[in-house]
């Protein structure tokens, strides 16, 4: 998925994508009417972004962008407080069937050397990893 990357500083990089060069899975029109406000900007809710995240790593899960995308994904099941059923509902609308087994896939065999940027110890991880695991069986 092509987009435009603005890095302001360590940790804080906007992505910016455009509809006729993105080819989003979500149509633009319909992610405007996903959102939520956070902090004083809209932004899309949890589980359109995490639908995102997956098809930026489908693009590209063989170099570093995907690796980016498994970490961004990780931190959206473990920290945002993602409603799987809506995550469900958005798969069924949009036809992206293999994203429920590859969300899964993605946070069972996440790669223990990518923990330290989710901010977590391996036991924190762990108990958290199990817990999404089983939410994300619910939905399979």
């Amino acid at each position: 998925m092509k987009r435009y990357e603005i890095k302001l500083m360590e940790g804080l990089n906007i992505n910016i994508y455009l509809p006729k060069y993105s080819k989003l899975v979500i149509p633009i029109e319909d992610i405007e009417n996903l959102t939520l406000m956070k902090d004083g900007f809209i932004l899309p809710k949890p589980e359109v972004l995490l639908i995102l995240k997956i098809a930026e790593y489908l693009d590209n899960q063989n170099n570093i962008i995907g690796t980016e995308s498994a970490i961004n994904i990780a931190s959206l099941v473990l920290f945002a407080n993602c409603d799987f059923n809506l995550f469900k509902e958005l798969i069924d609308k949009y036809k992206l069937r293999g994203y429920i087994k590859l969300l899964f896939l993605i946070i069972e065999k996440f790669d223990r050397s990518l923990i330290k940027y989710l901010d977590l110890n391996e036991n924190e991880f762990a108990k958290l990893r199990k817990k999404y695991i089983d939410e994300i069986r619910k939905i399979l």
